[in-house]
């Protein structure tokens, strides 16, 4: 299993690894949980100034989100994750819906927890991925099942 963790809005005041330049509890608990099914190497954070970093990155404070002039292109984020030759069908892509479709685009064959954590805790909202993520500890979200179009049978 492949993790993507996605930043934080919160960050710590000087330059340091990535895993601890974000200090709000959504990227903890994200991390926490990231770190239960996989290892350092097969998570990295989506950072919509520097792509896809490692956890041991060391990256400076910045002011920065997806859809912001200066924010990495999908084009670039393509060319970091040919580097990091992961199968999309083995992503797991945490966090708001702004950077599953940013990381869906990179690796369409991702999956996102959203579906599961609906089921599982009623809804997508902050309290509720932080719920998620703490039940979930340790554990693989069931694999989406197809939307079916409307009008389908």
């Amino acid at each position: 299993m492949k993790v993507i963790v996605p930043c934080g809005g919160a960050k710590a005041s000087a330059p340091c690894a990535a895993r601890n330049l974000y200090v709000g509890s959504l990227f903890k608990g994200n991390l926490r949980y990231a770190l239960s099914i996989a290892g350092e190497d097969d998570i990295r954070i989506l950072s919509a100034k520097h792509g896809f970093l490692t956890l041991g990155e060391v990256v400076a404070p910045y002011e920065l989100r997806f859809g912001m002039t200066g924010a990495i292109s999908v084009d670039a984020l393509r060319g970091q994750a040919k580097g990091l030759a992961w199968d999309d069908q083995d992503v797991l892509v945490l966090g708001g819906v702004d950077y599953v479709m940013v990381a869906k685009q990179v690796f369409p064959g991702a999956r996102s927890a959203h579906q599961d954590m609906r089921r599982r805790v009623g809804g997508t909202g902050i309290g509720h991925q932080l719920k998620w993520l703490k039940d979930m500890l340790g554990r693989v979200p069931d694999k989406e099942t197809p939307r079916r179009e409307a009008g389908a049978h």
